[in-house]
C-alpha cells in the first residue's frame, strides 16, 4: 500500500509565494513522496527542495541572459563543425573550449575579422538626416559565428 499523497495547502502555497519560492510547487508532491521513500530528515529534505530550486534558477537565469543578448541557441559549442572549410587555430579553441578561463575567474575575448557595411540603404530612409550622421559613416555588422583566429 502506498503513502497517501502529499497535500499542498492553500497556505503553504501562500508562503512559499511571498517568500518568492512559488516554483517549488511543481515539485513539491514528488520531493514530499521521496522523502518518505527513503525516510530523509528535514534537513536532507530541505537540501533536496533548495537544490532543485537553486538548479531552476541557475538554468532559467543562464537562459534569460542568453535571450537578452540575442545569442542564437543552436550556436553551441558541441554543433561546432570542426571540418567546416575555415581556418583557425586549433590549439587556441580547444584552450577555449577546456573552458580552464572560467575556472581561473578569467575572461575570454573572441574577436573575428570585422565586417564594414556601407550605409547607403539608411539613407534612402531619411536616417542620414540624424543629428550627428555623417555621410561617412560606416557601421559594424556584429559577427554572427565567432571564429577563433
Amino acid at each position: 500500500m502506498s503513502a497517501p499523497a502529499a497535500v499542498i495547502t492553500p497556505e503553504l502555497r501562500s508562503l512559499l509565494r511571498t517568500v518568492k519560492l512559488g516554483q517549488l510547487m511543481a515539485t513539491l508532491p514528488e520531493r514530499l513522496a521521496l522523502a518518505r521513500a527513503r525516510d530523509l530528515s528535514h534537513a536532507e529534505f530541505l537540501e533536496l527542495v533548495l537544490s532543485d530550486e537553486v538548479t531552476r534558477r541557475d538554468a532559467t537565469s543562464a537562459e534569460r541572459r542568453a535571450r537578452q543578448a540575442g545569442l542564437d541557441p543552436a550556436m553551441r559549442l558541441e554543433h561546432f563543425d570542426s571540418q567546416a572549410k575555415i581556418t583557425y587555430d586549433r590549439q587556441v579553441f580547444d584552450e577555449l573550449f577546456s573552458l580552464r578561463f572560467v575556472q581561473a575567474g578569467s575572461n575570454a575575448l573572441i574577436m573575428g575579422p570585422s565586417v564594414m557595411v556601407n550605409t547607403a540603404p539608411f539613407f534612402h530612409r531619411g536616417v542620414a538626416n540624424s543629428p550627428g550622421w555623417s555621410d561617412s559613416a560606416w557601421m559594424r555588422r556584429p559577427l554572427r559565428r565567432p571564429v577563433v583566429t
